[in-house]
């Protein structure tokens, strides 16, 4: 007998079919009467064995869901911190700009649904540990790491320098360990060591990323920073993300300089949102510059040098560089 067969049903049927066999043994039928009333009996009987094998497999092939009351494997915990860890670097980053916001910025509104974002995946990622909180994890954590690498600061301004250092490499480490968490999910977790314990593979791969982090952070604080002395100083005016912003964006808009004596420019962020000056010929980028940050370019070459912000390119500006007075 089969472990998840009705026992009633099969009890039944094996005293119908005893009932039947003992009935028509003592009635006067034909022989061939007999054979089809046994051969009915043993019918019915090869119905229920098999209603009781359909019902195991039925059982076998249905899904599990993660045992949650478990220990919880360290990539989850990696996963978890990371994603939160970044969401708030993030939402440090951006409080200042919200401070003074005195209209909607889409790039911030950008950042803080990054920081949202951020959130929902580690809560859904600890709480349900399912295939999709996983999936949402690389897409949030690529969606983040991808562009930043593109207009990456530069040590000189400091706190979103920081912010990057320590948010990028914590995400690669998160969407990593989010890709190899989807792929084993199904024959679980803590069957691979470098999914379960610290002690493994996976462990050494977070303390490497630390350590990268610490040391990137340390080179960035000794880092000289910018100062604008012998310097022709440009500013991004407060409410310069504004692209009907009465005082203008770059201040002054067009400059002009001289090599040997003034070609280094300075430029300065009083805006509370975040920019850049990136040229337009690709040949300087500044990186994301925070509010009160400052960035330094000289020029060596004469000619003139359109530029922009990559964040929001209706702010221009230009530098005319002079090989004389």
């Amino acid at each position: 007998m089969h472990p998840h067969t009705n026992p009633d049903l099969l009890i039944n049927s094996r005293v119908n079919e005893y009932i039947l066999v003992h009935v028509l043994s003592n009635t006067r039928l034909a022989p061939h009467l007999m054979e089809n009333v046994r051969y009915e009996a043993l019918l019915l009987n090869s119905l229920t064995e098999n209603l009781g094998n359909m019902e195991e497999t039925a059982l076998e092939q249905k899904p599990k869901r993660p045992d949650l009351n478990r220990r919880r494997p360290f990539a989850l915990w990696v996963i978890t911190a990371g994603l939160l860890f970044a969401g708030l670097d993030l939402l440090y980053g951006i409080i200042p700009d919200l401070r003074n916001l005195s209209h909607f910025d889409p790039f911030i509104g950008l950042v803080g649904c990054f920081v949202i974002l951020c959130f929902v995946s580690a809560l859904g990622t600890f709480l349900t540990q399912r295939r999709w909180s996983f999936i949402l994890s690389i897409i949030v954590s690529l969606g983040f790491v991808l562009p930043s690498l593109v207009v990456y600061p530069t040590p000189s301004q400091f706190t979103t320098f920081a912010i990057a250092t320590s948010s990028i490499p914590i995400l690669t480490l998160v969407a990593i360990f989010s890709l190899l968490s989807s792929l084993n999910l199904k024959k679980g977790l803590n069957q691979k060591k470098y999914l379960r314990s610290p002690k493994s593979i996976g462990g050494l791969l977070t303390v490497a990323t630390l350590v990268l982090i610490m040391g990137a952070i340390a080179f960035g604080s000794f880092s000289p920073h910018v100062s604008s002395t012998d310097s022709v100083v440009v500013m991004m005016v407060p409410g310069a993300s504004s692209p009907s912003n009465p005082s203008g964006h770059f201040s002054p808009m067009v400059i002009t300089v001289v090599i040997g004596v003034n070609n280094t420019v300075t430029w300065v962020n009083k805006d509370y949102s975040i920019h850049t000056v990136t040229s337009n010929a690709g040949i300087f980028d500044s990186g994301l510059l925070n509010s009160g940050d400052k960035w330094s370019y000289t020029f060596s070459t004469p000619g003139t040098f359109a530029y922009h912000c990559a964040i929001h390119p209706f702010m221009t500006g230009i530098v005319i560089v002079k090989s004389s007075p």
